[in-house]
This record gives structure tokens, sequence and C-alpha cells, in this order.
């Protein structure tokens, strides 16, 4: 008849299970066989998709209480940081500058660090890597925002300044994707 169904087992690379592809396969008319259609492609997608949400599941849960605590923490030192700034308008003292600045060093980056390190320790269910990748990279963006900024403010730098708020759009922009998988955003693989 022309078509032929050709059996091709993949393995999803967050799950690490494999699946059974059905490749239709058609001649066209130089008598090429050539695939045209995943038959299947639906039913992969879905499976992996609910082997996911499994996963993600059982990360979240697992990581809810370090998470936070360190949340937590994050907010107390925001609150302590805009306690300092406040009242400051644009021509900042160098004291004033000085001491925002080793308090970002001093605390907030080692609290960003310290919460870097748990990530780096948690033990990661295959189904749940994106998700786990994707909080250690906003992360790793906010330590460097963190860093850009103390060093913007300790050299008064506009450029260093600039860095720190691109590092933190980027932060915030995986945040955001952190925050679609956790509250099941519509269909991330249907």
């Amino acid at each position: 008849s022309g078509n032929y169904i050709l059996p091709l087992t993949v393995t999803d690379k967050y799950t690490g299970t494999d699946f059974v592809l059905n490749l239709l396969l058609q001649r066209n008319t130089d008598g090429v066989w050539q695939i045209t259609k995943i038959v299947n492609y639906h039913d992969y997608l879905v499976h992996v998709r609910d082997l996911c949400e499994t996963d993600i599941d059982s990360y979240i849960k697992d990581t809810k209480a370090k998470n936070t605590e360190y949340n937590n923490k994050f907010k107390s030192l925001q609150t302590q940081f805009q306690n300092i700034t406040k009242n400051i308008g644009s021509d900042i003292s160098k004291d004033k500058r000085s001491q925002m600045q080793k308090f970002i060093v001093n605390n907030i980056i080692p609290a960003y660090r310290a919460y870097e390190d748990y990530l780096q320790n948690v033990d990661v269910p295959s189904g749940a890597l994106h998700l786990h990748t994707l909080r250690l990279n906003s992360t790793s963006k906010t330590i460097e925002s963190w860093q850009s900024f103390a060093k913007g403010i300790e050299d008064n730098s506009a450029a260093e300044l600039a860095e720190a708020e691109k590092a933190h759009q980027d932060s915030l922009d995986l945040e955001q994707k952190v925050s679609d998988i956790i509250n099941k955003m519509p269909a991330l693989f249907v």
C-alpha cells in the first residue's frame, strides 16, 4: 500500500524513560521511503508530561520547607536593605554607598550562595531537572546581579549598575519560568 509503520524507541532526557514512537513511512513518487508523521507523538507528550508532573510535585514537596526558609531570609534581608537605603536621593554619600556595599557583600550575597549550595545538593527526580536547573540559573543570576550592584555602588559606576539591572532582569525572567512550572501554567509539553 506504500505505507509502513516503523517503531523507534526514544529515551526522554528529563524522565529517563523509554517510549516507542511509531513513525509513518510512505513512498514518495520516486519510490523513496520518507517519514511523514509520528503517529503517536501526542501520546508521547502526554506520557512525558504526566511523568514530569509527578516528579515536579515530588521535588516541590521535598524542597518546600527549605525554600520557604530561604525565601523568608531573603525577605528579611530585603527589608533590612530597604531600611539602609531609606531617604537617599540621587546623590549618595560615599559613606552610605560603603554601608550599602558592605551589607550586600557580607549579608545578601552569602545568603544567596548558601541557597545555591543547598540547591546543588538536592536529590532531584529526573522529571524535575528542568525546574531545578531554572532555580539554579535564577540564583546564579541573582548573585551576579548583587555582585554587579555592589561593585557599581562601590565604584559609583553606571556601567556596573546597568550590568546589575540586566542580570536582575534575567533572574526575574528565570524566576517567572520557575513560577509557571510550579503553578502548572498551561501545557509545558502538550
